[in-house]
């Protein structure tokens, strides 16, 4: 039986677009490559200079590295992070993310936490004081690109009750991951299903 080209094209495009449901849209977002232009690296705040990030081997979620980012044992507040920033997207469209995270040390006096900026108004979690100390909490968040077509990925280290008597502030990130709303594509792939239908009735 000969199949008409018109089914076959909305066939492979149907698959294209559900290979796209699970496409994580982020560069390097688990860690596992060393770092490039991909992550860009901010301290916002805090006078300390015993602030970094690595890749690092030492507490992973999967695969074998993860981000690290720590501060150090001064009092006061201070506030950091890495952005990756993905562009050419729809703007409007919406995405889920999700990322893991463990705080080493002292949900009482830090939140490591996800912030994602696009066409809505940021988004982030968990709220302060929502970690589990020396635990992988995965969070998920709901955003929409922005009028750009951009979307803004953040993973902060904020302290804010640490003393000199206090040990480093430490988090790890892994795992992180942006995928376009099921739903949106489904739509799409609904009508692309329906083109396909009228024209073999045709």
């Amino acid at each position: 039986m000969r199949i008409p080209n018109t089914c076959l094209l909305v066939g492979a495009v149907a698959l294209a677009m559900a290979s796209q449901i699970s496409a994580n849209l982020l560069t390097n977002p688990g860690f596992e490559d060393p770092f490039g232009t991909e992550w860009a690296f901010t301290r916002v705040s805090g006078t300390e200079a015993k602030w970094g990030y690595a890749q690092s081997s030492t507490r992973v979620h999967s695969g074998s590295s993860s981000l690290r980012m720590h501060f150090g044992t001064d009092a006061g507040l201070g506030t950091a992070y890495v952005e990756q920033v993905i562009s050419g997207l729809t703007p409007g469209d919406p995405f889920d993310i999700s990322a893991w995270i463990n705080l080493d040390w002292r949900a009482t006096k830090a939140t490591a936490y996800i912030e994602v900026l696009g066409g809505g108004s940021p988004v982030q979690a968990p709220s302060q004081g929502g970690n589990t100390d020396d635990a992988w909490q995965e969070w998920t968040l709901s955003q929409t690109a922005d009028a750009g077509g951009n979307l803004t990925i953040r993973l902060y280290l904020d302290k804010y009750g640490t003393t000199t008597a206090d040990k480093d502030v430490i988090a790890y990130y892994d795992d992180v991951v942006v995928i376009p709303e099921p739903g949106s594509i489904l739509l799409l792939l609904a009508g692309f299903l329906g083109l396909g239908a009228l024209r073999r009735r045709r």
